[in-house]
């Protein structure tokens, strides 16, 4: 422990010599000293660390951003077709050879895939999973490149009040 001279403390060596003074006027011993010192430092480092960590993942994402921008770029580049953009083709049902005949959303053009070999294995065939895509493929290509938009019409209720000028939203001028 340490003890008190007058206003100095003496630390554990117990000499005199070893004190130093901070800013809030406290008393420290050499010893003390450095291991606030060190405490200060391992402080400092672990920011830095944090920092860095934190412009380290900032550069990744960053560059991850700057790669696909210019994928996104490219892709658009090769889109020729009239009418097509990235969102539209990114929404478009990709072609398919092979549709499930009860299971409608079912369909690929792999004919290795597992839910094709579940039905050939439970009695049905390819064939028929091909005559069934067959027969919805123009309707599937229809809707995805219809130029007709469908808008949802909202109703409004007849509700039999005029508004302040006469107009009556559903029937007109009354």
């Amino acid at each position: 422990m340490a003890e008190k001279i007058g206003e100095i403390e003496r630390g554990r060596s117990g000499s005199a010599d070893n004190i130093a003074l901070d800013s809030h006027m406290k008393i420290y011993s050499e010893d003390e000293k450095k291991i606030k010192l060190i405490k200060d430092a391992i402080k400092a480092q672990e920011k830095e660390l944090v920092e860095l960590q934190k412009k380290v993942k900032s550069n990744y994402s960053e560059d991850t951003w700057i790669e696909l921008s210019n994928l996104k770029k490219s892709f658009e580049e090769q889109i020729n077709v009239k009418g097509w953009n990235l969102k539209k083709l990114a929404d478009m049902t990709e072609y398919y050879t092979y549709q499930h005949t009860e299971k409608s959303i079912l369909k690929t053009d792999d004919e290795n895939a597992e839910w094709i070999t579940e039905f050939v294995a439970n009695g049905g065939s390819k064939a028929e999973l091909i005559q069934k895509a067959s027969s919805t493929r123009e309707k599937t290509w229809e809707k995805m490149t219809s130029s007709k938009r469908k808008k949802k019409k909202k109703k409004e209720e007849d509700t039999g009040k005029k508004s302040e000028d006469g107009f009556d939203s559903n029937r007109g001028l009354t």
